[in-house]
């Protein structure tokens, strides 16, 4: 069987490595993760805020959570649904990721003022004014 009839194996390399041209990527693009999500996905990431506001909180669990917060300019009511990385009954205590990291709003948001009310599963705690303990 000559070379050029012979069908070739699957993985086997039909040129040099070092011939091929130099790649100008250095894995996937992932430029929509360092903006602010818009259009679709920005939709897709408010989904869970109307499911506490329908009072249907139970359906996503302990894995979200609806944060209400004030704005530290506008000083506006704001909603944002966070993803919880641990949940602790015992103590009523979540562990929360920011995708966005310190650049986030919310995040910036609760540091300029404490967060209004947080709402998990079925549970709603409202933050106690300072002082009124």
């Amino acid at each position: 069987m000559s070379a050029q009839c012979r069908p070739l194996r699957w993985g086997a390399r039909t040129e040099n490595v070092k011939d091929a041209p130099a790649s100008t990527t250095r894995g996937p693009n992932l430029r929509w993760l360092r903006s602010k999500p818009a259009g679709t996905l920005r939709l897709a990431f408010r989904l869970p805020i109307y499911l506490y506001r329908l009072d249907l909180g139970w359906l996503p669990g302990h894995r979200f959570l609806l944060l209400i917060h004030r704005g530290r300019e506008s000083g506006l009511l704001r909603e944002t649904v966070l993803e919880v990385l641990l949940h602790d009954l015992a103590t009523s205590e979540s562990v929360v990721l920011s995708a966005w990291g310190e650049k986030a709003d919310w995040y910036r948001n609760v540091k300029a003022n404490p967060a209004l009310e947080v709402r998990t599963g079925c549970q709603r705690y409202v933050v106690a004014p300072a002082g009124a303990c």
